[in-house]
């Protein structure tokens, strides 16, 4: 009689080095820890694109972590179970899902300006539907990412507009 075991896998579980306020994002936006990554969703093609294979029982040095408290764990896809991540492109995912924090926060600020709110009114929404600690990031601080951006797009505006004025004339 012969038996056949089923070998139950274990999720391969990273940790990304972020900033509290990007870890307090993220598990709102995308869940709790782990978060569970699917490889179609943008993060898994993210991934996919960051991870490689090691030859077998090769065992290199880990940079010395973080405290846990800023890691946030992310579960690998199952096809990616065998892969690994160099701390080098862990460390640049994170600096990648902080600009993608800030980049959903100017979309949101951009909703809420066209419906009519203020500025002041719109971070303090931000904050409680994302339920970002003020300890970790200060509302002064992301009103400030607005505030660049608005300067940036009126730069580029004047540029724009003298560029069309100067080919009328």
């Amino acid at each position: 009689m012969y038996f056949w075991l089923k070998t139950i896998a274990m999720p391969k579980i990273l940790t990304i080095p972020l900033r509290p306020h990007v870890k307090d994002f993220l598990i709102k936006t995308l869940g709790p820890e782990p978060i569970r990554i699917h490889q179609t969703s943008d993060i898994g093609k993210l991934m996919r694109l960051i991870v490689h294979q090691e030859p077998f029982r090769q065992v290199k040095p880990r940079l010395v972590q973080q405290p846990e408290k800023y890691m946030l764990k992310v579960q690998l896809p199952q096809d990616l179970k065998h892969y690994t991540v160099s701390d080098q492109k862990l460390k640049e995912l994170g600096e990648y899902l902080e600009k993608y924090m800030q980049n959903s926060f100017i979309h949101y600020m951009i909703g809420q300006v066209i419906a009519g709110q203020s500025d002041w009114s719109a971070v303090r929404r931000f904050y409680d539907q994302y339920e970002i600690n003020p300890d970790h990031y200060d509302m002064d601080t992301l009103r400030k990412v607005w505030r660049d951006y608005k300067d940036r797009i009126a730069k580029q505006n004047e540029r724009t507009d003298f560029a069309l004025f100067q080919a009328v004339a």
